[in-house]
């Protein structure tokens, strides 16, 4: 299993096996199954927080993987279809379909990381049109 960690507000997992803690498990209890050893089977879909770390099995989508960073030392291969090709290291651009989906918090995070200047101070659509002009979008 691979360790991440939550780097959007929030993040949701819907399936699959998953590694907890057990403080994480008290709220989650009535939508996780026990497979013992700290990791449970998610029967209802369960949300995490930002800065929470979790384990996942397997491989990640692309939704998934721009939500979480990797933690640690894990050597454990997250989206198989990323490593085969050497442009796909680069953080996939957002289409003008999803920046428009985006909510202010995700608009602001992509901003800060494109540097843009002062975007705490823009409103929502001033912030996706500086965002979709630094992309050239």
């Amino acid at each position: 299993m691979a360790r991440f960690r939550v780097v959007s507000p929030s993040i949701e997992f819907h399936t699959g096996p998953i590694g907890l803690s057990p403080q994480q498990v008290v709220a989650r209890r009535h939508n996780l199954k026990s497979l013992g050893s700290g990791r449970y089977e998610i029967l209802q879909p369960i949300t995490f927080k930002l800065g929470e770390e979790i384990e996942v099995a397997g491989p990640l989508s692309k939704a998934l993987l721009a939500r979480v960073e990797p933690v640690g030392h894990s050597r454990e291969r997250v989206a198989p279809k990323l490593a085969a090709n050497p442009a796909a290291k680069k953080q996939a651009r957002p289409t003008p379909e999803q920046l428009a989906r985006m909510n202010k918090t995700e608009l602001l995070a992509l901003a800060k990381k494109l540097g843009l200047a002062q975007p705490e101070s823009m409103n929502k659509a001033d912030l996706a049109a500086a965002v979709k002009k630094k992309l050239g979008a």
